[in-house]
């Protein structure tokens, strides 16, 4: 019955083994060239990539407020106008004067950077009555207006919409650098484990050819009529087993490359047939600096710290413009121009500079209660105590953080050079008791269980190496400085692809 069950046990799984998929492509993928296929195809980017370009575009808009506008227009009017009796005994009899107006009129108006409005116009009119004989009178006006508020709505708060979308402008460059950085370590950690993935499975594989190679010396051993059937038994059903654990691996492989490609594909339908190796060296090294120092980098390197510092910049900018709310509306208005009449129109304005004529006033205005400006300016300041709050917490988050991540790298690196210590331990002692085997003063059983401590030891040492290399990546996420160490060149990365 063990017999059969062994056998049934090796049979399918040398089928599964050998359904494996075969004659796939294969892209050989050493770390940055990984990183720059990240950067080229992944879509996330691509979309915070163009995000600052947005801005541009509404920042542009809104500097469109200060363009001048030309006006113009011209306009008729027929009046009939009825006389009284006395009117029209005064007019000669007439009942009524019927007139014919023209009015034209043209100019540039718009406002400035610092609330000055303004206005140069030229207007012309001329009128012909029953009184004139039907004879046009011209007039014409030639000057220019302007009003400059002295307090609200004075200087910069005229550009409130622009200066907010400079800083809006700012935070989207932190919010692409931001998923940079989240893109690379998930592309690192992706990286990392498909080679330890693909590692295992050689690890796995090597375990198998060891338990094969026993099992054929076992054979041998057994027709000699050195050991039993149930040392023989105990080979085979090792084998099966790990046979199905390389199975087990290659799932691992398939899953692994599937979040890789996830992140780096340009063409999925091409992508999804190749094999993804990982090749060369990934590994980052290690920066020296103890927490103050990283700290201290983090607070300039952070995007999230800077995004939520040039937010309460904004914040600074809307209480100056909630401040000025709170001001009196005092305004000066000036008008100066000249005024012709003739009887053609060029004659209206031949002598134009003769008649001069100007104004000059102050106009005030004040909302009683002003509960507007109170308003915002109790927002603005509340906001403001949030985001300084927010940057204080997230100082404390980037110190221990720091402060994790920093043991976790002393940690894995001391782990790392402990299984190195174990895999040679465990080398060494599977060497002796095969020779121990060989002599005939050890057994099967022994051996298997010696392979099977070696196979567990690299395994574990895989797990140390791809430990310690996430450790330096998080490490380097936690300190903002990950793009800097993986060598990414954040201006050629922002461009538009």
């Amino acid at each position: 019955m063990l017999n059969l069950r062994t056998l049934t046990l090796l049979v399918s799984s040398l089928t599964l083994f050998l359904s494996a998929p075969a004659g796939a492509e294969s892209l050989e993928l050493g770390f940055r060239k990984g990183l720059l296929m990240l950067l080229d195809n992944n879509l996330d980017l691509g979309v915070r990539r163009l995000e600052p370009s947005a801005v541009d575009a509404r920042i542009l808009g809104a500097y469109g407020a200060f363009d001048p506008v030309a006006f113009g227009s011209l306009s008729r009017q027929d009046t009939t106008t009825p006389l009284s009796s006395r009117s029209s005994v005064a007019a000669g009899g007439l009942r009524s004067i019927e007139s014919e107006s023209w009015y034209l009129n043209a100019g540039i108006t718009g406002q400035a950077g610092l609330g000055t409005q303004y206005t140069l116009d030229v207007a012309s009119s001329w009128t012909a009555d029953t009184l004139s004989g039907q004879e046009f009178e011209y007039e014409s006006f030639t000057g220019v207006s302007v009003r400059q508020p002295l307090m609200r709505g004075y200087g910069d708060s005229n550009l409130l919409e622009i200066n907010l979308l400079k800083k809006d402008r700012e935070i989207s460059e932190e919010q692409f650098r931001r998923a940079l950085l989240d893109a690379a370590a998930l592309y690192g950690e992706a990286w990392w484990g498909l080679m330890n993935a693909r590692r295992a499975l050689d690890v796995r594989a090597e375990s198998l050819g060891l338990a094969e190679a026993l099992l054929e010396a076992g054979r041998k051993r057994l027709e000699a009529g050195v050991i039993s059937r149930l040392d023989l038994l105990q080979a085979e059903a090792a084998v099966a087993s790990r046979k199905e654990d390389v199975l087990i691996a290659r799932k691992s492989v398939q899953a692994a490359e599937r979040s890789l490609k996830s992140l780096i594909a340009g063409d999925p339908y091409m992508m999804a047939g190749t094999e993804v190796v990982p090749t060369g060296d990934g590994t980052l090294k290690p920066s020296g600096e103890g927490l103050e120092a990283s700290v201290a980098k983090a607070l300039e390197a952070r995007p999230e710290y800077i995004e939520a510092r040039t937010a309460l910049e904004r914040n600074s900018i809307q209480a100056r413009y909630a401040r000025n709310l709170g001001y009196p509306a005092v305004d000066v208005e000036a008008r100066f121009g000249y005024s012709g009449l003739g009887e053609s129109f060029s004659d209206s304005f031949g002598g134009i500079d003769a008649n001069p004529q100007w104004m000059l006033g102050l106009a005030f205005s004040y909302p009683l209660g002003n509960r507007t400006a109170r308003g915002s300016q109790e927002a603005a300041g509340v906001e403001a105590l949030q985001l300084k709050m927010l940057l204080k917490r997230m100082e404390q988050n980037i110190v221990l953080g720091l402060d994790e991540a920093l043991k976790a790298v002393d940690t894995d690196r001391k782990r790392l050079e402990a299984a190195d210590e174990s895999v040679a331990l465990a080398e060494e002692t599977l060497a002796a008791e095969e020779r121990k085997l060989e002599a005939g003063r050890s057994t099967t059983f022994n051996v298997l269980r010696i392979q099977d401590d070696l196979l567990q030891s690299r395994l574990k040492r895989l797990d140390a190496v791809s430990g310690y290399n996430l450790s330096l990546l998080r490490f380097y996420r936690e300190k903002g400085t990950l793009i800097e160490e993986l060598g990414i060149n954040i201006k050629d990365a922002s461009e538009v692809r």
